[in-house]
């Protein structure tokens, strides 16, 4: 029994990628407690190799509210990833180019702080959002001040983001930014429950209709 036990002790520590000590000996110092759910699954998030300033928002946020900084981390690479956009790709192959899309969610118990991490890492996309409609506002009056639309092509609004998930949604939304938009939704059920918003009038879930997005294939909304 004490063979086997030394030999389990021996293979958890392998897979964790953790030196193994000898079975006759224990460690120096007590491993760092682990979450009793994950035992050791659990990794600290590797905020070190997080881009430049990303690691102080989610270190500081995370010790702000008293959370994991995954919460902060995690949204802030989906929206760094979304300000790129269709600006940049990367070339694996002279026939494989990746884009900069990422499809992320944080999962965690109710009250383990999901939400500050959600807003703060979203804020810099709504604030430049906002003054993007103040200025199509402002173009658009200005724009039906001057007289017959003939020949004349109305603004366009800018935008960054949207929580209203239909690919309907999604595609007028593109049609007028090409270069892409991030879709963030707080609640994953609320991004589940547009997949079937429609369906009531006999259409199948938008599911399928999603998937081919993943890595930025042309979406086409008859």
């Amino acid at each position: 029994m004490k063979r086997r036990d030394s030999t389990n002790a021996i293979l958890r520590q392998a897979l964790a990628k953790r030196p193994a000590p000898s079975p006759s000996s224990p460690p120096a110092t007590a491993p760092p407690a682990m979450p009793a759910t994950l035992g050791d699954r659990y990794r600290p998030f590797p905020t070190e190799a997080l881009p430049p300033r990303l690691p102080a928002l989610a270190e500081s946020g995370a010790a702000s509210v008293g959370c994991d900084p995954v919460n902060f981390a995690l949204p802030g690479i989906v929206v760094l990833a979304a300000a790129v956009g269709d600006a940049r790709v990367i070339e694996i192959k002279p026939d494989w180019r990746e884009p900069a899309i990422l499809w992320a969610a944080v999962i965690g118990e109710s009250s383990s702080k999901k939400s500050p991490g959600f807003r703060a890492a979203t804020a810099p996309l709504s604030a430049f959002q906002s003054a993007w409609v103040v200025d199509y506002r402002a173009e658009l009056a200005r724009f039906k001040a001057g007289g017959s639309d003939e020949g004349r092509t109305p603004p366009r609004c800018r935008r960054a983001l949207t929580n209203d998930a239909t690919v309907e949604a999604v595609a007028g939304i593109l049609d007028a930014n090409p270069r892409g938009l991030l879709v963030a939704n707080q609640e994953l059920d609320q991004w589940f429950a547009s997949f079937t918003r429609y369906s009531g009038n006999g259409r199948a879930s938008d599911r399928a209709r999603w998937l081919p997005l993943y890595d930025g294939d042309t979406l086409v909304v008859n």
